[in-house]
């Protein structure tokens, strides 16, 4: 059976990390573009968000931590817990 998810929208470097846009995180994670920054900030602090002009053209860097926390967020379907 083939998955029905998306091909992934983000990079990933060598030693983990994640690159991407917040609305790739929030298309590729089922999580709303609105709770991308909010879930970030409660649960991995150390995550980079780099502004290179508008909303649409925000950079967002992440380790394995931010990562997994954006998972837990969009399974939970609540950035705050």
């Amino acid at each position: 059976m083939q998955s029905t998810r998306p091909q992934s929208t983000f990079a990933l470097a060598e030693d983990g990390e994640a690159i991407g846009t917040i609305d790739q995180f929030s298309r590729r994670l089922d999580l709303p573009a609105s709770q991308v920054l909010p879930c970030l900030q409660k649960h991995a602090g150390q995550s980079v968000l780099l502004q290179a002009g508008g909303t649409s053209e925000q950079l967002l860097i992440l380790d394995t931590e931010g990562v997994t926390a954006l998972r837990g967020c969009a399974e939970s379907g609540d950035a705050a817990n």
